[in-house]
């Protein structure tokens, strides 16, 4: 046996889900207070969001669901302001009326099946709704989540963060079409690790975004359990001990990929096998992200940034697929070993 399957299926066909993807917030740094308010003044528009904040003794300007045009406005104006933090969203919503009943089963679904990108994250349950800016973590155990509520999966330093939650309000507006979102938040040590350390480097980074952003996405449907090869003759002690061997191991893992799911394949450092219409979904809803991307454009002034660099630090800049995807998941990957991406 390859895998060790799914004990639960996706209650629902996802073709028949509408699936999207978008930025939900991009925060800058690096900008001094004048710069800050003259962005916001540019920046708000009807139905848009503009927060300036201090964290962690930094100065932060905050823009909410940007649009295309917004996103070039930044790229045109302060190309070389530092990404403090970048979210990434995929909804999931079924393509006609959406009742909340509907959705929680695919939200207890997923909250099993969703792969930690971080192996050695930790899963924990929020309430978004609770008073004060400080929302409280609550450790949440392995395996499928009976309680309707945000899930965050998070390391220690915190790169990227993970969130599954259903949306089915924006602050106090209340949506008609309720969703099941999976969020991808990468902080500013993360955006450096997928080369996306300054504003202008957005207009550079949607043909990469798919197969970056794909593991914070990564959708388990089977556990390939840890067996032994049988290279004895049949019916042979040894080969009789392998067999014996496998089959405790194949137990150990349907027992504990029954219980605790993704969590615990990831923190056992198992392998496991993609749900092939979740990864192609949201693989797609990551594609026409990229796309959009891909229309942002460098102006004058970003490409004199650029000149600027030293060979030194537009090394450091330069990521490829390979590298980012490996940092992202915290592992330690050899220079030598990647190419430098070519701008």
């Amino acid at each position: 046996m390859n895998s060790v399957p799914h004990e639960i299926a996706l209650p629902v066909h996802l073709d028949t889900w509408t699936v999207s993807a978008s930025i939900d917030f991009l925060s800058l740094t690096n900008l001094t207070n004048d710069q800050r308010h003259a962005l916001k003044q540019v920046l708000e528009v009807r139905d848009t969001c503009v927060k300036l904040a201090q964290d962690g003794g930094r100065n932060v300007i905050t823009v909410h669901d940007p649009t295309l045009a917004q996103l070039q406005q930044i790229i045109d104006t302060y190309p070389n302001a530092s990404i403090y933090a970048i979210e990434f969203s995929v909804d999931l919503r079924p393509s006609g009326e959406t009742d909340l009943s509907e959705l929680a089963p695919v939200y207890k679904w997923f909250a099993d099946a969703l792969y930690p990108v971080v192996p050695k994250a930790k899963r924990y349950m929020c309430d978004l709704t609770a008073p004060g800016p400080k929302k409280p973590y609550i450790k949440a155990p392995d395996g499928p989540c009976d309680t309707i509520t945000t899930i965050v999966w998070r390391d220690v330093p915190e790169r990227v963060k993970q969130k599954l939650y259903i949306k089915d309000r924006d602050g106090n507006r209340v949506f008609e079409r309720p969703c099941v979102r999976l969020e991808a938040t990468l902080s500013m040590g993360g955006c450096s690790d997928v080369g996306l350390a300054k504003a202008w480097q957005l207009a550079t980074f949607g043909d990469h975004l798919r197969r970056v952003l794909s593991p914070c996405f990564q959708i388990a449907d089977g556990i390939k359990p840890k067996l032994k090869r049988a290279r004895h003759k049949p019916g042979s002690d040894t080969d009789k001990k392998t067999r014996a061997y496998n089959e405790r191991q194949l137990s150990k893992t349907r027992a504990g990929w029954d219980k605790g799911g993704a969590m615990w394949a990831a923190k056992r450092a198992y392998a496991v096998h993609p749900h092939h219409e979740a990864r192609r979904r949201i693989g797609d809803a990551l594609h026409r992200l990229g796309k959009q991307l891909t229309k942002l454009k460098l102006s004058e002034n970003s490409r004199e940034v650029m000149e600027h660099v030293s060979a030194e630090n537009r090394m450091l800049l330069e990521v490829d697929d390979f590298r980012a995807s490996s940092l992202i998941r915290g592992e330690d990957i050899p220079y030598r070993t990647y190419t430098r991406r070519k701008f």
